[in-house]
């Protein structure tokens, strides 16, 4: 499957139309079938993100390390031709690290906030994965 382009989008609203879209042209019975070869007894939780991705929601899948939450999201993404970006929260990770840099400059000279959006997990449109994301601080 050709990787969904969302390097035109002007906002939020059109990336997440465009992955709907994408996600709706196929049926999520093909999708289950050509994923359960990989993922055993998970076709509940491919529901979940397929019906996520194709409403515009999010969805948060919880459990132990080791049972394949992330792989079954990366595999859909991958079938499907939707752009993933994944970043691993740790304890202590900063706002910096997920949202960019501040620009010194117009913080200083314009007394305006404003990030270096191309070190942020949000320059490139597409899904977000982030791992371990309880651990991150609930101030960052």
């Amino acid at each position: 499957m050709k990787l969904l382009d969302l390097s035109k989008c002007k906002s939020n609203k059109e990336v997440s139309d465009k992955i709907a879209k994408r996600s709706k042209s196929f049926e999520l019975d093909d999708l289950i079938a050509t994923l359960s070869k990989d993922f055993v007894y998970q076709e509940e939780v491919i529901r979940m993100v397929y019906v996520a991705l194709a409403t515009n929601n999010n969805v948060i899948l919880y459990g132990q390390a080791g049972f394949g939450k992330s792989a079954i999201i990366k595999a859909i993404c991958m079938e499907v031709g939707i752009p993933i970006i994944c970043k691993l929260g740790y304890e202590g990770m900063t706002s910096e690290e997920l949202l960019g840099i501040p620009n010194m400059g117009k913080l200083l000279n314009e007394s305006k906030l404003e990030t270096a959006f191309e070190n942020s997990v949000f320059a490139t449109p597409g899904i977000l994965l982030i791992e371990e994301a309880f651990d991150i601080d609930p101030s960052t």
